[in-house]
Protein backbone atom coordinates (compact mmCIF):
# COMPACT_ATOMS: atom_id res chain seq x y z
CA UNK A 1 0.00 0.00 0.00
CA UNK A 2 1.13 3.52 -0.89
CA UNK A 3 1.98 5.58 1.54
CA UNK A 4 0.92 9.25 1.57
CA UNK A 5 4.97 10.52 0.41
CA UNK A 6 4.67 8.38 -2.28
CA UNK A 7 1.57 9.77 -3.26
CA UNK A 8 2.11 13.06 -2.94
CA UNK A 9 5.51 12.84 -5.02
CA UNK A 10 3.46 10.79 -7.89
CA UNK A 11 0.81 13.84 -8.16
CA UNK A 12 0.20 15.65 -11.00
CA UNK A 13 2.26 19.38 -9.74
CA UNK A 14 -0.47 21.38 -11.45
CA UNK A 15 -3.30 19.90 -9.41
CA UNK A 16 -1.17 20.28 -6.39
CA UNK A 17 -0.22 23.47 -6.68
CA UNK A 18 -4.12 24.52 -7.92
CA UNK A 19 -5.02 22.47 -4.81
CA UNK A 20 -2.93 24.43 -2.64
CA UNK A 21 -4.19 28.27 -3.70
CA UNK A 22 -7.60 26.85 -3.11
CA UNK A 23 -6.69 25.99 0.41
CA UNK A 24 -4.25 29.22 0.97
CA UNK A 25 -7.41 31.17 0.19
CA UNK A 26 -9.41 29.51 2.88
CA UNK A 27 -6.80 29.46 5.59
CA UNK A 28 -8.33 32.16 7.78
CA UNK A 29 -11.76 31.14 7.79
CA UNK A 30 -10.66 27.42 8.49
CA UNK A 31 -8.60 28.84 11.64
CA UNK A 32 -11.61 31.14 12.89
CA UNK A 33 -13.95 28.33 12.68
CA UNK A 34 -11.15 25.81 14.60
CA UNK A 35 -11.03 28.30 17.36
CA UNK A 36 -14.63 29.18 17.61
CA UNK A 37 -15.01 25.81 17.97
CA UNK A 38 -12.48 24.97 20.21
CA UNK A 39 -13.63 28.02 22.27
CA UNK A 40 -17.67 26.18 22.27
CA UNK A 41 -15.88 22.67 22.84
CA UNK A 42 -13.88 24.14 26.01
CA UNK A 43 -17.19 25.17 27.21
CA UNK A 44 -18.90 22.15 26.89
CA UNK A 45 -15.75 20.37 28.46
CA UNK A 46 -16.04 22.58 31.81
CA UNK A 47 -20.22 22.20 31.87
CA UNK A 48 -19.60 18.24 31.59
CA UNK A 49 -16.58 18.51 33.92
CA UNK A 50 -18.82 20.58 36.80
CA UNK A 51 -22.00 18.03 36.25
CA UNK A 52 -22.04 14.78 38.45
CA UNK A 53 -21.76 11.67 36.13
CA UNK A 54 -20.24 12.99 32.23
CA UNK A 55 -16.82 14.05 33.80
CA UNK A 56 -15.24 11.84 31.06
CA UNK A 57 -16.86 13.46 28.62
CA UNK A 58 -15.53 17.34 29.97
CA UNK A 59 -12.05 15.73 29.82
CA UNK A 60 -12.21 14.71 26.32
CA UNK A 61 -14.23 18.29 25.11
CA UNK A 62 -10.87 19.84 26.71
CA UNK A 63 -8.61 18.38 24.96
CA UNK A 64 -10.54 18.49 21.56
CA UNK A 65 -10.79 22.32 22.55
CA UNK A 66 -6.76 22.12 22.70
CA UNK A 67 -6.86 20.39 19.52
CA UNK A 68 -9.23 22.95 17.86
CA UNK A 69 -6.98 25.77 19.27
CA UNK A 70 -4.19 24.91 17.70
CA UNK A 71 -4.53 23.46 13.93
CA UNK A 72 -2.00 25.48 12.67
CA UNK A 73 0.60 24.41 14.53
CA UNK A 74 -0.95 20.36 13.89
CA UNK A 75 -1.40 21.27 10.12
CA UNK A 76 2.13 22.44 10.40
CA UNK A 77 3.05 19.06 12.31
CA UNK A 78 1.80 16.94 9.85
CA UNK A 79 3.02 19.07 6.78
CA UNK A 80 6.69 18.15 7.82
CA UNK A 81 5.88 14.90 9.31
CA UNK A 82 3.92 12.96 6.77
CA UNK A 83 4.30 14.78 3.70
CA UNK A 84 8.01 15.99 3.97
CA UNK A 85 7.30 19.27 3.07
CA UNK A 86 10.06 21.91 4.30
CA UNK A 87 8.74 24.42 2.36
CA UNK A 88 8.33 27.68 4.28
CA UNK A 89 4.52 28.68 4.42
CA UNK A 90 2.20 30.60 6.19
CA UNK A 91 1.59 27.78 8.87
CA UNK A 92 5.39 27.71 10.27
CA UNK A 93 7.80 29.41 11.21
CA UNK A 94 11.06 29.81 9.96
CA UNK A 95 13.70 32.16 11.74
CA UNK A 96 15.08 34.80 8.99
CA UNK A 97 19.04 34.10 7.68
CA UNK A 98 21.46 35.36 10.36
CA UNK A 99 23.69 34.32 12.66
CA UNK A 100 21.29 34.32 15.40
CA UNK A 101 18.68 32.24 13.75
CA UNK A 102 19.31 29.11 16.20
CA UNK A 103 18.97 31.62 19.04
CA UNK A 104 15.71 32.86 17.96
CA UNK A 105 14.25 29.35 16.64
CA UNK A 106 15.21 27.89 20.51
CA UNK A 107 13.45 30.46 21.97
CA UNK A 108 10.30 30.33 19.90
CA UNK A 109 10.27 26.68 20.61
CA UNK A 110 11.18 27.12 24.11
CA UNK A 111 7.88 29.17 24.84
CA UNK A 112 5.70 26.70 22.73
CA UNK A 113 6.66 24.38 25.20
CA UNK A 114 6.23 26.62 27.97
CA UNK A 115 2.66 26.73 26.38
CA UNK A 116 2.03 23.27 26.03
CA UNK A 117 3.05 22.38 29.83
CA UNK A 118 0.02 25.16 30.74
CA UNK A 119 -2.25 23.58 28.86
CA UNK A 120 -1.50 20.10 30.47
CA UNK A 121 -1.45 21.80 33.87
CA UNK A 122 -4.90 23.44 32.75
CA UNK A 123 -6.40 20.13 32.39
CA UNK A 124 -5.14 18.85 35.64
CA UNK A 125 -7.05 21.99 37.81
CA UNK A 126 -10.00 21.34 36.07
CA UNK A 127 -9.60 17.78 37.17
CA UNK A 128 -9.16 19.22 40.78
CA UNK A 129 -12.03 22.11 40.31
CA UNK A 130 -14.64 19.26 39.56
CA UNK A 131 -13.53 16.76 42.61
CA UNK A 132 -13.15 19.72 45.06
CA UNK A 133 -15.82 22.30 43.62
CA UNK A 134 -12.98 25.40 44.63
CA UNK A 135 -13.83 28.42 41.89
CA UNK A 136 -10.26 29.16 42.59
CA UNK A 137 -8.80 25.91 40.81
CA UNK A 138 -11.34 26.96 38.09
CA UNK A 139 -9.78 30.89 37.48
CA UNK A 140 -6.47 28.97 37.35
CA UNK A 141 -7.53 26.83 35.08
CA UNK A 142 -8.84 28.96 32.94
CA UNK A 143 -5.63 31.55 33.30
CA UNK A 144 -3.05 28.20 32.34
CA UNK A 145 -5.44 26.82 29.14
CA UNK A 146 -5.60 30.76 27.81
CA UNK A 147 -1.69 31.66 28.50
CA UNK A 148 -0.77 28.06 27.00
CA UNK A 149 -3.20 29.01 23.99
CA UNK A 150 -1.25 32.03 23.68
CA UNK A 151 2.24 30.54 24.17
CA UNK A 152 1.90 27.87 21.93
CA UNK A 153 0.71 30.36 18.91
CA UNK A 154 3.55 33.20 20.24
CA UNK A 155 4.57 33.93 16.55
CA UNK A 156 1.38 34.58 15.59
CA UNK A 157 0.40 36.79 18.40
CA UNK A 158 3.58 38.69 18.07
CA UNK A 159 3.02 39.37 14.57
CA UNK A 160 -0.81 40.43 15.35
CA UNK A 161 0.34 42.82 18.28
CA UNK A 162 3.23 44.15 15.95
CA UNK A 163 0.53 44.78 13.40
CA UNK A 164 -1.71 46.08 16.14
CA UNK A 165 0.09 48.11 18.14
CA UNK A 166 2.33 49.78 15.15
CA UNK A 167 5.63 51.58 15.64
CA UNK A 168 8.66 50.39 16.85
CA UNK A 169 7.12 46.90 17.78
CA UNK A 170 6.16 46.21 14.41
CA UNK A 171 9.49 47.29 13.11
CA UNK A 172 10.83 44.91 15.66
CA UNK A 173 8.30 41.57 14.75
CA UNK A 174 8.72 41.94 11.07
CA UNK A 175 12.54 41.96 11.83
CA UNK A 176 12.27 39.03 13.73
CA UNK A 177 9.42 36.45 12.82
Amino acid sequence: MPSAKDIVAHADPEAVKNFTEFISAWWTPIFLFSYTAGIIFFGLGWYYINSDHKRSYGIVCVILSVFLSCLPTIINIFSKTLFNSMAPDKLSYYAPESEYQIYITLAVRGVQLIGLLAVIRSIFFFKDHALEQKPQLLYNGLTYFLGGITCLNFVTVAQFLGKEIGGELEYITSNIF
